[in-house]
């Protein structure tokens, strides 16, 4: 668990001509329960049948319509009834974000639980939408229900850090690049370093 120690500093005032004390302090932990909360959010609109081979697929709601705090992580549960799995995608969309996230697509393997953290820092409310689709013939599937189970926490999510420096060669190579010996020039797959 961890501890929020907060320092406090109390300044005594005393009597005239008795002079000044040394301020007395202490340490005070504030537990994490205290900061964070858990929210469980379920599907009401299921079950919904999938139908077969349709790229647009069926989509799920939850609306979030409380503001808990901000997000530090999110766990999803959701329940398939599908024969062949590999047909299937699954997408997540999330308020105020463009784009879906794709949380399974053409995968053998179960579809979920899945624990995301792309959307730390960020807030709750507003409409998630799921999305399945199949997109291969033959088979037909229901998504049963889904749900959320969201951590936030009411403390703003720390301010990013800058990164820092690269050196020359690191960032030669990040861009796919050689430093050259005078240890100025970056070259790249073909090119020669210069003579000087």
């Amino acid at each position: 668990m961890r501890t929020l120690k907060m320092h406090l500093a109390l300044i005594a005032i005393l009597a005239v001509g008795c002079g000044p004390a040394e301020p007395p302090s202490a340490d005070v932990d504030v537990s994490e329960s205290s900061l964070t909360g858990v929210t469980v959010l379920s599907s009401t609109d299921t079950p919904i049948g999938i139908p077969d081979n349709n790229q647009n697929g069926i989509e799920s709601d939850i609306t979030a319509s409380l503001d808990p705090g901000y997000i530090t992580g999110i766990h999803f549960d959701i329940d398939i009834s599908h024969p062949r799995t590999t047909d299937l995608t699954v997408s997540l969309w999330s308020p105020n974000v463009p784009n879906p996230l794709t949380l399974y697509r053409d995968s053998s393997g179960p579809i979920g639980p899945f624990d995301l953290h792309q959307y730390d820092g960020r807030r709750l409310h507003g409409t998630w939408r799921l999305q399945v689709s199949d997109h291969k013939g033959q088979n037909i599937g229901t998504l049963k229900k889904w749900r959320m189970r969201v951590t936030t926490s009411t403390l703003p999510p720390p301010a990013p850090q800058p990164a820092p420096p690269q050196s020359k060669e690191a960032a030669c190579r990040a861009a796919g690049g050689m430093l050259c010996p005078n240890g100025h020039s970056c070259v790249f797959v073909g090119d020669r370093c210069p003579a000087n």
